[in-house]
């Protein structure tokens, strides 16, 4: 009964923690991408004073 169990239950049990792993590697990876992109297009605008117009993003200008 034992060694029934250790042949076919055992590997079933490591194969589901292998794609768990799998699967939070590639939600990890995705979540990466998301926030590099939405942190390039993100640009913040504001004036004061109504004289100038302060744009703070990732193009440079200061």
């Amino acid at each position: 009964m034992l060694f029934t169990f250790i042949l076919i239950f055992l590997p079933i049990i490591q194969t589901i923690s292998i794609v768990d792993q799998q699967q939070q590697q590639q939600h990890r990876f995705r979540r990466a991408w998301i926030n590099f992109f939405s942190d390039e297009t993100k640009t913040e605008v504001s004036a004061k004073g109504g004289s100038s117009i302060n744009s703070s993003g990732n193009n440079g200008d200061l």
